[in-house]
């Protein structure tokens, strides 16, 4: 998936075996950032679906303000994913997070334009992807 801001790219690649048949036209991509995103709970929570959360994944969830309602708009099949910031890089248009590398991993690294941060980079992103039929 690539969207442009300013004319820099947004970019998303979703593993084959989470995009569902009839493949969508559209997608819609939400990203969270939040004082309480640490590692250890990006790291749980991006490597699951929606309907695979646990009722503490979705407290957690609640205090970083990605609230149940929104998750159920979202429907089973959206694609909870988690990325953090490669400090070694030095971004001036595109800034690149890194999503790990595991096999149970819903995507690859996200390329998001340096324009949508207000300030500094956050260490931390959550990502909802929710798909368009």
């Amino acid at each position: 998936m690539d969207a442009t801001d300013l004319g820099v790219k947004f970019q998303l690649y979703i593993i084959k075996k989470r995009v569902p048949e009839p493949i969508p036209d559209k997608i819609e991509v939400s990203i969270f950032s939040h004082k309480e995103l640490y590692h250890r709970d990006v790291t749980r929570l991006g490597k699951k679906s929606i309907k695979d959360l646990s009722a503490e994944d979705g407290a957690y969830l609640d205090r970083i303000d990605l609230n149940e309602s929104r998750i159920k708009v979202a429907g089973p099949d959206a694609i909870l994913g988690a990325a953090y910031f490669n400090q070694k890089s030095n971004p001036i248009h595109t800034v690149r997070y890194n999503a790990g590398r595991h096999e149970s991993l819903e995507f690859g690294d996200p390329y998001i334009p340096r324009s949508i941060f207000e300030d500094k980079c956050p260490p931390y992103l959550l990502f909802l992807v929710r798909w368009l039929h």
